[in-house]
């Protein structure tokens, strides 16, 4: 099968995620320490992949509100 990052799936899927969250960490630490955050915030990450950037926004961000949209084709 060969790898989509559009839509991973299954075991490669799952290791290109943990790759993209990997990958992108250095991007996420630089890009999060830039918002002034507050309570109660909604917030919405758009192209979230592996999920590394929303679990991070739940610490940051006390009692907020994060939603992740990803592009998935079907």
């Amino acid at each position: 099968m060969k790898e989509n990052p559009a839509m991973p799936v299954g075991e490669v899927g799952a290791k290109m995620l943990e790759r993209m969250n990997v990958s992108h960490a250095s991007l996420r630490a630089f890009g999060l320490h830039t918002i002034t955050y507050q309570p109660h915030m909604t917030i919405l990450d758009v192209g979230c992949g592996g999920g590394a950037t929303i679990k991070d926004l739940l610490k940051l961000s006390e009692e907020s509100i994060i939603y992740g949209l990803d592009y998935a084709q079907k």
